[in-house]
């Protein structure tokens, strides 16, 4: 009785480390904000911790205490849920955190894919092999779902050409590639006042002159509108066309939105409603319905003008 009170003793406190350690971990330390791949890398580290915590606190269960192995389950799975929701809880609170649905739902991924590896040396002991192969289907799609948002950017972050980085653009735009057609040109033009940095776009008297962004994010149906600031130091005002199109994009006019806006001298702030996208802002024409969650190319450019001029793009935002 004495051997078994000391190994749950041990087991309690070696829990409560590691739940008081995670939850510092998850509150207190961030990585980078303002870009996209960063926010999927913190998202996969919930996976990752939680596929820890299931495994090293159901061992510690199993191990040192009476519990049997469902009951060491439940306890676990319950357990790690409560501290999920904790951290999620306690983020609300805090002014430069917060609270994640989907922060929920990879803690319980993690949970699951902890509590199988921990199972699958038994279940592999067993004479049928059914339930193991079965864990291990499960482990192997649940690990792919948690990778499907962090890898592909990864990627991108790690093929992209060298582009320069716009801290003044907000998410999903902050690392985006960017290219140029018809003379068109950018440079990064650092503002003391806004304490970051501008792209200075310059067009030139050439057949669709503009600067092209591939966009590299989803989920664009979470958001209402597309927010654009542009700045102008001309004196008159200059005319500018805005594309954007998906991945399905077949070059029909009708198949994209295009839309055109009046830039005058000063501060420009473009609001177009992703409905508006959807639709392609064509009323009338033949084209299908824009997919807003696949778009890859957004564009700004100039038809028939006469002389070159630059404007400051400051940012490009999803609301």
């Amino acid at each position: 009785m004495k051997h078994r009170d000391t190994n749950l003793a041990l087991a309690t406190i070696a829990i409560a480390a590691l739940v008081a350690g995670s939850f510092l971990l998850s509150v207190y330390v961030a990585l980078p904000d303002g870009d996209l791949t960063w926010s999927a890398i913190q998202n996969f580290s919930h996976f990752l911790l939680f596929a820890f915590l299931g495994w090293v606190v159901l061992f510690l269960i199993c191990r040192l205490t009476g519990l049997r192995y469902r009951q060491a389950v439940v306890v676990t799975v319950a357990g790690l849920i409560c501290l999920g929701l904790a951290i999620e809880i306690f983020q609300l609170t805090l002014a430069a955190r917060d609270a994640s649905v989907g922060d929920i739902i990879m803690d319980i991924a993690g949970i699951t894919v902890g509590v199988l590896v921990y199972s699958m040396p038994a279940l592999l002991r067993r004479g049928n092999k059914f339930p193991a192969v079965a864990s291990a289907g499960v482990i192997a799609v649940t690990i792919a779902w948690a990778m499907k948002t962090a890898v592909p950017l990864l990627g991108f972050d790690l093929i992209r050409p060298a582009v320069p980085v716009i801290r003044s653009f907000n998410h999903p735009f902050s690392t985006s590639k960017i290219e140029t057609n018809g003379g068109a040109h950018y440079t990064r033009e650092d503002t003391e006042q806004n304490r970051c940095c501008v792209l200075r776009m310059v067009f030139e008297p050439a057949l669709y002159s503009g600067i092209v962004f591939h966009e590299r994010s989803a989920r664009w149906s979470d958001y209402e509108r597309l927010s654009i600031k542009i700045y102008s130091y001309l004196p008159d005002t200059r005319q500018i066309l805005l594309r954007i199109n998906d991945g399905l994009h077949n070059n029909l006019y009708a198949d994209r939105y295009n839309g055109s806006f009046t830039i005058l001298p000063g501060l420009n702030e473009l609001n177009v409603p992703l409905s508006l996208i959807a639709m392609m802002g064509n009323a009338g024409s033949a084209g299908r319905k824009m997919n807003i969650d696949d778009v890859t190319r957004i564009q700004f450019f100039t038809s028939e003008i006469e002389s070159p001029f630059a404007l400051d793009l400051q940012s490009i935002e999803l609301e």
